[in-house]
């Protein structure tokens, strides 16, 4: 199959159950969690059957090229070239992706359950930048690895330290020039028989045959143009300074990850990342994953505007908005 799509990406939605992340306890922790380790099958019951999506070319200019979002489970992902959006996880079990070729976006891990997800990124070759995405890349319980990272201008194939240092994982993951033999230009990702991803476990697969098949559909298809991404991942990772504020941990929303994981209008308010039970941001009614745009009618845009406004409160009633469990929450505190 090749899908051009100009609009929305591929998104496969599965019942996610009111027991999903934006049910947590005291410390964060989604509820799920804990019933999901008294019954570790029970994401199986009703996804029993795997759904595979493999030998496909697919290119989405505004969002993903494969989404599964919503706690979509039990999938295998494989033989598939991405050719803009990459490819998107949301919260969910048991995803395998594994011998795809991606560029531009990378993978997205958004709404991430804590171990044990049976979630396994392996043996993919990535060209973009960033390579990964997470709206909370500590808690995401899958392994990544045995992925190949391409520079094209890169002389040498070297340990893909940045991935390491930003997952966590990744111990055999490799940077370099993943040597493609084919013209990648016209839609040939066939990398050669000296490419170092191929002692990772890649294996080349299938460039034709995609679309539809007769010759009436062929002239009326649109045919994607492909171009190498604009940008090349670093192999040093460059972490971002998060704010600390009354015990809280904080950024502005400002990337699309984000944006899909909180559900949010638009790119605009304060995320909180981190809101510890006995911090004083807590005591006054904030959560975790709350998006603070709003507070005694001042707007507030960025990590600038929070910490201002946070810090000139007097000792009196206050009121915020926030943006929680995709939908606006209004609540008073007193400082």
């Amino acid at each position: 199959m090749e899908l051009l799509i100009l609009g929305e990406e591929i998104v496969i939605w599965f019942r996610a159950g009111p027991s999903g992340p934006d049910f947590r306890d005291k410390n964060g922790k989604a509820m799920i969690s804990y019933y999901i380790e008294k019954y570790p099958n029970a994401p199986l019951w009703d996804a029993y059957q795997t759904t595979t999506i493999r030998n496909n070319r697919m290119q989405c200019d505004h969002g993903w090229d494969i989404d599964l979002d919503d706690g979509s489970t039990n999938y295998e992902i494989y033989n598939n070239i991405s050719l803009s959006g990459g490819i998107k996880t949301r919260e969910g079990y048991h995803r395998t992706v594994t011998n795809n070729v991606i560029l531009g976006k990378g993978y997205t891990c958004n709404v991430p359950y804590p171990k044990p997800t049976h979630d396994i990124f392996e043996r993919n070759i990535l060209w973009g930048s960033p390579i990964y995405r997470s709206s909370n890349p500590t808690l995401w319980g899958g392994t990544r690895n045995f992925n190949f990272v391409h520079n094209p201008d890169s002389e040498n194939v070297v340990p893909a330290y940045g991935a390491q240092e930003q997952t966590q994982d990744d111990a055999e993951s490799l940077y370099g020039n993943v040597l493609f033999s084919g013209k990648p230009q016209h839609g040939d990702f066939t990398v050669s028989n000296k490419s170092a991803a191929l002692s990772l476990g890649f294996k080349n697969f299938e460039m034709t045959g995609f679309g539809v098949t007769s010759d009436k559909l062929k002239n009326l298809a649109m045919k994607p143009k492909i171009l190498a991404p604009k940008d090349v991942a670093s192999n040093v990772f460059a972490k971002s300074k998060l704010k600390v504020l009354f015990g809280a941990k904080f950024k502005t929303l400002e990337t699309e990850a984000e944006l899909s994981a909180t559900g949010m209008f638009d790119t605009y308010g304060v995320l909180l990342v981190s809101v510890p039970k006995n911090s004083k941001l807590a005591k006054m009614g904030f959560e975790v994953d709350d998006v603070v745009f709003e507070l005694n009618s001042e707007k507030i845009a960025n990590e600038q505007d929070f910490i201002k406004i946070m810090k000139k409160l007097a000792n009196q009633q206050h009121t915020v908005k926030v943006w929680r469990h995709q939908d606006s929450k209004t609540f008073s505190f007193t400082k």
